[in-house]
């Protein structure tokens, strides 16, 4: 009975984690002032996830893209769409994470925004070497690199470069 008590217990306290985590995420999202100020929002509160229990990150990853729909926030969407790529090749599931990264990179196109852009590019780069198209990786690698330097954003570019292998 002691066991079933603190194994509830600690389930509760991570939903209660869980939940504060996504909305610290949104506060901070939505009150951030620059495009690039709202990736970092998102990276402070995803870099505890990704580190962790992938389905948890892709819960998170579903759940600000709902909150993005609502808002229709379509930059937040692009991120959005491309982390639940991210996610589903962390799973393993190499068709569903290039399906999510594409769509991700489309809307990316649609708002025009280049931090955008460079997660989804490299979220895609990461995708294709996966699928040994090594190529368009390659090509998707060098555009997140060099929306980094017109952006000047270093996070960029690391994300861009972030375990390619």
């Amino acid at each position: 009975m002691k066991k079933t008590l603190v194994l509830f217990c600690f389930i509760a306290s991570m939903q209660t984690a869980f939940a504060q985590s996504t909305d610290s995420l949104f506060l901070k999202y939505s009150a951030a002032k620059s495009d690039s100020l709202r990736y970092e929002a998102i990276l402070a509160v995803y870099k505890t996830y990704s580190e962790g229990d992938p389905l948890i990150f892709l819960k998170a990853s579903e759940k600000f893209l709902a909150y993005c729909q609502t808002n229709k926030d379509k930059i937040g969407e692009s991120l959005a769409t491309s982390t639940i790529g991210f996610c589903y090749r962390g799973l393993g599931n190499t068709t569903r994470s290039l399906e999510y990264s594409i769509k991700g990179f489309e809307i990316g196109i649609e708002t025009g925004n280049e931090i955008a852009l460079a997660v989804a590019k490299a979220i895609l780069a990461h995708c294709y070497k996966d699928t040994r198209e090594y190529q368009q990786s390659i090509k998707y690698y060098l555009a997140v690199l060099e929306i980094g330097e017109r952006v000047k954003n270093e996070k960029n570019k690391i994300h861009g470069l972030s375990k390619p292998w």
